[in-house]
Parts: C-alpha cells; structure tokens; sequence
C-alpha cells in the first residue's frame, strides 16, 4: 500500500489490518512509517514498512521486483501514493509538474501493472487505484492526471477481465486529513457538506473492489457531483471550472481538491 501512513491511505490499513490482512507500507518518511508500524503491531496486526519515494524511479523500480518477488503474492494493492499540484500550466517551468507525473502518473502505472503481473498469475487478487472526481473538470494539472489514472486504471480492468483480478477506480472528492490542519485558511472556500472522512472512502472502495466494481465514487451527493461533471454538457462544466478558478476560493478548493488522493 503507498502512501500509506496517513490520509486515505492510513484509513484503507486500518480496515484492511481489522479484516486481518497483513500490511505492508510504503511512504517516504521513515520515521512516520515506524510508528504507524508500533500502532498496528500493538494491535495485533502483522505490518511491514518500506521506505521508499516513488517520485524517483529507482525506488520504484526497487518496489516493483519486491512486488513481483512476493510469494505467495500480494492480495491486494492500494495505489495511493500523491501530493498537491498548485502550479500553472500556462508556464516555462515544467519541474513541479515533471515531478507531479513520475509520483502520481508514472509511479502508478508501474506498480498498477506488476501488480496485476503477479496476480494474473495467481488468478486472484484486488488493484484499488486513487484518482479524484475533480478529473472531470478542466482545471490544471491535478486534474489531468487524475483523469489519466481513471481511464488508465478501467483499461487495465478491462486487460485483466475475467483473470479473477479486479481493479476499481477510486474518486473521492475534498478529504479531511492532517494536510488541512496545517493550511490555515485555505479549505475555507469548502463547504461542511462536501468534506469526506478518510474512513468513509476506504470503506466505501473497499467493499467497490470487493464487488468487482471498476469504478467507485464515494457518497451519493458525489456521485451526482460526478455525474453532472462527467455527462453534462461540456460548455457548462467548463463554465463552472472558469467561474472556481476565479473565485475569490478557488485557489483554497483547488489545494483542497489535490489533498483527495494524497499520500499526508
């Protein structure tokens, strides 16, 4: 599981470990994986750590072959792992987004697909990928991406059809985590209805997979979100992502929004 000590991903080991799962985490900072390791070991839940920064592609290449070298292998894997994109995309300075796509679009892809290796191989198992509801809407970078994992990960449910493999989609809205604790003013365009706990996502992807759904979109009041944004017609939803971006809130909704799929 990546990024998975904190955030949405904390809430997928929590209710994994208590469906008696053993865990293996991966995050960057070492110090956070070892306790969050103590905690679910004082609990009686068998947990791994690794650390490793999947915005670099050596840590990722060395996750894979672990992957792949698993036996027997992992059951299931949560593709978590992210950050938030603020930057512009009408720009000469192409870093931070370089560094957007190796951790959010190339990292997962990697994972997504060694993953699904292994478990093709063993006719079982369950692939959950994070993307956002914000990929139905036009504004930046995040976005984008989160759009390409969405189709990324149904083309890979429909590779993997009836190998006994699953892979569901997830895409949560605006998510409360430590992240906002520590952004001052900037959720404060959001309203109460719209934030999601961490817990209600992982729960509601978990049983998504379960049910070999290949998409999963917590909460009703999200999924009519989805819907509008998705189906409805495009001059409308492209009118409302001009109307977000220049609201007086739209900088705090977008950081808000990266937050979704975040590794905190």
């Amino acid at each position: 599981m990546t990024g998975g000590t904190s955030g949405i991903g904390l809430a997928f080991a929590r209710q994994l470990g208590a469906a008696g799962y053993p865990l293996v985490l991966v995050a960057r900072g070492q110090e956070r994986l070892e306790a969050v390791r103590a905690q679910f070991l004082a609990n009686g839940v068998p947990c791994e750590v690794i650390r490793a920064d999947l915005g670099v592609d050596d840590d990722v290449a060395r996750l894979c072959d672990w992957m792949a070298s698993q036996q027997p292998p992992i059951e299931v894997f949560v593709n978590n792992a992210g950050s938030g994109l603020y930057h512009p995309i009408v720009t000469d300075d192409f870093e931070e987004i370089e560094n957007a796509l190796s951790l959010m679009g190339r990292a997962p892809v990697k994972l997504g697909g060694v993953a699904a290796q292994v478990m093709r191989e063993a006719s079982h198992g369950r692939i959950i990928n994070i993307s956002s509801v914000q990929g139905f809407v036009p504004m930046g970078m995040y976005a984008a991406i989160k759009a390409f994992i969405r189709l990324w990960s149904e083309s890979l449910a429909q590779e993997l059809h009836g190998t006994g493999v699953s892979v569901t989609a997830v895409l949560p809205g605006w998510v409360r985590s430590g992240f906002h604790a520590n952004s001052g003013g900037r959720r404060s365009g959001v309203p109460d209805f719209l934030w999601l706990d961490p817990e209600q996502v992982a729960k509601a992807a978990l049983r998504a997979a379960e049910r070999g759904k290949t998409r999963c979109i917590p909460t009703a009041r999200y999924k009519v979100i989805g819907f509008l944004a998705e189906k409805g017609p495009r001059a409308a939803v492209n009118a409302v992502a001009r109307a977000l971006r220049s609201s007086k809130g739209a900088s705090g909704a977008s950081r808000a929004a990266a937050e979704s799929g975040g590794e905190k």
